[in-house]
């Protein structure tokens, strides 16, 4: 559902140029919960309208005033508006969606927005947005009692539903409807689209054809971010030019507005949507258990991670924080690496490509570099670390080493993986265009080579599928592969998602 806009363009407002149809948010943007408090959410709402007209004596048309027009259509008054609304919050529970359930009570929708922002990890502006969007709930001074009972629109759709699933006739399916239900299980909702990508039509990283409004014209859009593909997801066109053109008022017959209203909307009231991402972490693993390393990427707290070597990701989830350090292994031996984490000393263990930690533990100190290897040749990687020139080696995933050693100095960067193909990681250092190999844990290099030039950062895997981890090189979106130990690469690939 897209509500009717106001055909007063504001000031320092958009252009319909700006308008980037795969990438309408950032997922920085839209999943942050903490960018408000209650009590900033609370004083936005008052600034949307600063005197409500309850009782609806405004007049709606000649000498009709609102309340004979509502009257006439089955909603008399008093009416409340967002800012001053109220309701008893039956209380929820957390679940793989939303970290955190809501306490029952009496609450004011600006508790509400936070609260299930909070909650489900979304951004409370976003939110905001969306009532505004979907039923105009934060700019109107004489809401009707449907417009809460279908604040966000989920479970609310276009086609007549059954007697059964909607008693009320309301339009929406009885679990849903109500303002608090509307606002919980959209922000839920929202978190269910990129932590459950295939299940649904739009997903990051892939091209979908969209229409502008039913039976009108379509266009393929790639989605660059998941966030973008939500929102897709929840309101599934795109504005054609004639809506973008006139940003601030109609387009014509083939226009749709929802995704553009909210584009509109959030630059308008909080500035933009995009954010300039810290850059890509890239990643080495054997996603899929069929014996070969490709590449993979952090960006934020989205993982996509390629399959097949083409440049496009084939699994998407979000895993932690921003500002986690990413750790791959295979942690229970069954063929397949995954994500762990690192934050200060503490490292998540994950067995699964999704967003969920199987179990965490303490180990080393904050300085610490992190190296991830099978030390014991028995299947399963642990994490070991550098301290200085110091490498401290542990075969269990647990804060104890069961030795160390000298190699290198301190400012060498180490390189992990199986050079001779005898099953038992080993470590080895990159120093400025050198790579020095090491087959054993000690302290002399077993050979060394040149590779590429100082500025390019390593990554080692076994990119061939056969016994023996082998040298890369990643310079910006492009990683450069290399199944030998020498100064040539065998082929390239670029990271496109």
């Amino acid at each position: 559902m897209a509500v009717a806009v106001s055909s007063i363009r504001q000031s320092g407002a958009l252009s319909g140029s700006q308008w980037q149809a795969g990438k309408i948010i950032s997922d920085g943007v839209f999943f942050s919960p903490n960018t408000m408090t209650v009590n900033s959410i609370q004083t936005f709402l008052n600034s949307k309208v600063p005197e409500c007209d309850n009782d609806g004596s405004e007049l709606y048309s000649g000498s009709t005033t609102r309340a004979q027009y509502s009257t006439s259509r089955g909603y008399p008054p008093p009416y409340v508006c967002l800012k001053n609304y109220s309701v008893s919050v039956p209380g929820t529970v957390a679940d793989a969606y939303c970290s955190n359930g809501v306490a029952a009570g009496t609450k004011s929708a600006a508790q509400i927005i936070n609260d299930v922002a909070k909650a489900c990890g979304v951004n409370p502006r976003v939110l905001i947005v969306l009532l505004q969007k979907e039923q105009g709930l934060v700019t109107d001074e004489w809401p009707w009692p449907i417009q809460y009972t279908k604040a966000t629109g989920y479970g609310c759709p276009d086609s007549n539903l059954s007697a059964s699933d909607d008693a009320n006739n309301n339009g929406c399916y009885d679990a849903y409807e109500g303002f608090f239900n509307q606002v919980w299980y959209a922000a839920r909702q929202f978190q269910r689209y990129v932590k459950q990508p295939t299940l649904f039509n739009h997903r990051v990283g892939q091209t979908s054809n969209l229409r502008n409004y039913p039976d009108c014209s379509s266009s393929g859009v790639r989605m660059e971010t998941g966030a973008t593909a939500a929102l897709y997801n929840y309101t599934p066109y795109q504005p054609n030019q004639a809506a973008l053109t006139n940003l601030y008022g109609t387009g014509n017959s083939c226009s749709f507005y929802g995704n553009r209203n909210f584009w509109r909307y959030f630059n308008d009231w909080f500035g933009s949507t995009l954010v300039n991402p810290p850059p890509d972490q890239f990643l080495v693993g054997d996603w899929d258990g069929d014996g070969d390393d490709t590449i993979g990427v952090k960006r934020g707290s989205l993982y996509l991670l390629d399959n097949d070597a083409d440049g496009y990701a084939d699994v998407t989830f979000n895993y932690g924080g921003s500002t986690d350090i990413p750790i791959v292994g295979d942690w229970d031996g069954d063929g397949d690496d995954t994500i762990g984490l690192r934050i200060g000393t503490k490292y998540f263990i994950n067995n699964e490509l999704d967003g969920s930690s199987a179990f965490r533990y303490f180990y080393g100190l904050p300085d610490d570099i992190p190296l991830v290897g099978d030390w014991d040749g028995d299947g399963a990687d642990t994490i070991s670390r550098r301290t200085g020139h110091k490498i401290f080696i542990n075969n269990q995933l647990d804060e104890y080493s069961e030795f160390a050693y000298s190699y290198g100095y301190f400012d060498y960067k180490p390189i992990v993986g199986d050079f001779d193909g005898n099953g038992v990681d080993t470590v080895g250092l990159r120093i400025n265009q050198k790579f020095f190999i090491n087959n054993l844990f000690d302290s002399y290099s077993d050979f060394a080579y040149a590779y590429g030039s100082t500025t390019d950062e390593p990554i080692v895997g076994n990119f061939d599928g056969d016994s023996d981890d082998t040298a890369g090189l990643n310079i910006g979106i492009k990683y450069f592969i290399n199944n030998g130990f020498d100064g040539s690469s065998d082929y390239r690939i670029y990271f496109f998602d």
